[in-house]
């Protein structure tokens, strides 16, 4: 009787736990699937976020400007000598820049370049409309966490259109009536980025070509070359810490 008694409790104590004992399985079962969900939630989103993008706005400065040419303006020979503009030249520009991959930036800009005189030339101004590339790497500093820094190269290639003809002179002083055709622009550069503020050296290069017009002599290749420091600010957009 003894026997069958304990038997008894030791089965009922049994059949009490089970439920205890399932409950809790099941609770760490529901929050092994609650965290792994939240991971997943977690992971969908930051591989949802649309890639960072920026627009740049930026002034140019030009102090070394130069045509080298080659061919016949009337009784003039151009040789391919390097003929130097007599002031600085300056330019307003604007590019957008898609960083679909995280260290590369593709987009497009534009630049108006105001006049400037060449001697033998006239005054030049040149409008620029350019795809572009942008490599960069953003700088991060354990001392500085907030700073936003970074450095990066530059690579354009488009179309200039040249706003007014080329006004070409003879030996004599006297003006060669003639045709401008524009064609292509591209430069390349570098550049540094700090809080938005940028800086930057650009080589840049138009071709263009003369040719007669009103019966004059005229045929002229010819590349309008210049060395950039530029000043700006970058807008940026959509920027993230895992971007």
């Amino acid at each position: 009787m003894y026997k069958s008694t304990m038997l008894f409790l030791t089965l009922l104590m049994c059949l009490l736990a089970f439920p205890a004992f399932a409950q809790e399985e099941n609770a760490e079962d529901e929050a092994y699937a609650a965290s792994a969900l939240a991971y997943k939630s977690e992971y969908e989103f930051k591989s949802d976020k649309r890639a960072e993008s920026e627009l740049v706005i930026k002034a140019e400065a030009a102090p070394n400007g130069q045509i080298n040419a080659d061919g016949y303006a009337g009784n003039r020979t151009f040789n391919g000598d390097a003929i130097y503009g007599d002031k600085a030249g300056f330019a307003l520009s604007a590019e957008y820049y898609y960083y679909a991959f995280k260290y590369l930036g593709a987009g497009a800009g534009v630049k108006y370049g105001f006049e400037r005189k060449v001697d033998n030339f006239g005054s030049i101004s040149v409008i620029d409309a350019y795809i572009a590339l942008k490599p960069k790497i953003k700088i991060v500093s354990e001392s500085r966490p907030d700073d936003k820094e970074a450095v990066y190269l530059i690579f354009q290639g488009g179309y200039g259109f040249f706003n007014k003809e080329i006004t070409l002179r003879d030996t004599g002083g006297n003006i060669v009536p003639s045709k401008t055709e524009s064609a292509w622009y591209y430069g390349a550069g570098f550049g540094v980025e700090f809080n938005g503020v940028i800086f930057e050296i650009l080589f840049a290069v138009n071709e263009l070509s003369v040719s007669s017009s009103e019966g004059s002599l005229v045929n002229l290749d010819a590349k309008y070359s210049m060395t950039n420091i530029n000043i700006g600010y970058r807008f940026g957009f959509n920027d993230e810490e895992d971007i």
